[in-house]
């Protein structure tokens, strides 16, 4: 786009832009394009950003105390995911009578069920094709100013598209 003309039209992405990473990482979005080319970028995440959940604020601390970093745009998503599983193996491993018919019934647990499941994120179900009945995307944006000048990503805002918008 640079090469074009074009940069004064907002370039828009999924997460496979929004990589989070900052100008002058290896193999990141910024890094690629070129702070020149990386102002007027925005990219979405798909799933809340556990940053701004106050009903993630625990994890995000014991993340942040654990790996010394704040958690990833995935890190709350791929725990919640993981506390689902466990709850339902819980549920389900005394009636199992091997692994074939365990794996069956979380299976059958989860998926397409309105069983509401507790997690680091609230309750989350999942639909008859396995999707989240939690439909959040996170918008993030670049500001080449960040890092020196080699440019960085930020949190914009995010929305929950299961809920009727306001």
């Amino acid at each position: 786009m640079g090469a074009a003309g074009l940069l004064d039209i907002p370039l828009v992405g999924p997460d496979g832009i929004t990589d989070l990473g900052k100008g002058g990482d290896e193999g990141t979005f910024i890094t690629l394009a070129g702070v020149e080319n990386s102002d007027n970028v925005y990219g979405t995440i798909a799933g809340a950003n556990a940053l701004e959940l106050d009903i993630a604020a625990d994890f995000n601390a014991a993340y942040e105390a654990e790996f010394g970093d704040p958690p990833g745009a995935y890190s709350a998503l791929a725990y919640a995911c993981t506390q689902v599983l466990l709850q339902a193996i819980d549920a389900n491993i005394a009636s199992a009578a091997d692994l074939g018919a365990l794996r069956e019934a979380v299976r059958a647990a989860i998926i397409g069920t309105p069983t509401p499941w507790e997690t680091v994120l609230g309750e989350l179900s999942f639909d008859e094709n396995g999707d989240s009945t939690q439909k959040w995307i996170s918008f993030y944006k670049t500001d080449v100013t960040l890092n020196d000048g080699a440019g960085g990503w930020v949190f914009d805002k995010q929305q929950d598209f299961a809920a009727p918008a306001e």
